[in-house]
């Protein structure tokens, strides 16, 4: 699985229940375990995401070999930032694993369920080995943003673009519809046309769109509804597997 992974630094947040709302629509979560260095690590997730989850726990199991696993711990994994926590409810020698709380305010809550964070990383990491992207495909964080026409949300067909990013936070995504697509890029079009969202609100509005947001600098995915129906590279070349396929 390819992920930004790496960065640890003191985290601490939160933690909003235990990240039950999402059996709402569709996730039963199962709860997964292993013991790393003095600390047993917990985590829950959906039970269909078990070679996700094995694949983190060898990831914090790298990690604590430079650095021990700790209460406070966060790890950004992909798109997410994860925080290791003991509640209070568990001994001190236990750590849940938990996600930003992306329904509610995931600068400062988390729950105790990592679901979205392993599905998505898992859909991205389908998407980048369709197109080959794997030396230069790069994951922007959830907290970084986007560019959209307004309205576009609304619409089957859409495409999203990525160019250079202008500022850290920045994605460099674009998010138009596709009848605009090749439009004259010197057309003037008003600045209200246009809104900016953080990555982690298209969970709530358009999460299939998340899965294209690894792409590199030039790569255009074009979507009919939830579906990723064509991949443009920087050189006009037609490179989703899906299409070579039919």
């Amino acid at each position: 699985m390819h992920t930004d992974n790496g960065h640890q630094h003191d985290h601490h947040d939160h933690l909003n229940g235990n990240g039950a709302a999402d059996d709402a629509i569709g996730f039963h979560s199962q709860e997964f375990s292993r013991v790393i260095g003095d600390k047993t690590v917990l985590l829950r997730c959906d039970v269909r995401l078990q070679m996700q989850v094995e694949w983190l726990f060898d990831a914090l199991t790298e990690i604590h070999k430079h650095q021990p696993l700790e209460d406070g711990m966060a790890v950004e994994v992909g798109w997410s930032v994860l925080a290791l926590l003991c509640p209070d409810e568990l001994p001190i020698t236990m750590l849940m694993v938990c996600e930003p709380d992306f329904d509610d305010n995931p600068f400062t809550n988390v729950i105790g369920d990592v679901t979205r964070t392993l599905l998505i990383l898992a859909q991205q990491n389908d998407v980048i080995v369709a197109t080959k992207t794997e030396e230069t495909a790069h994951i922007p964080r959830f907290d970084d943003t986007l560019v959209l026409r307004k309205g576009v949300l609304d619409e089957d067909s859409v495409y999203l673009e990525r160019s250079e990013p202008e500022g850290d936070e920045d994605s460099g995504w674009y998010l138009g519809l596709v009848s605009e697509m090749g439009a004259d890029p010197e057309r003037e079009v008003p600045l209200d046309d246009y809104e900016a969202l953080y990555v982690y609100e298209l969970l709530g509005t358009r999460p299939s769109l998340m899965q294209a947001l690894c792409l590199p600098v030039g790569y255009t995915a074009v979507f009919a509804g939830d579906e990723i129906v064509e991949v443009i590279n920087p050189e006009g070349e037609h490179v989703w597997a899906n299409e070579q396929e039919e």
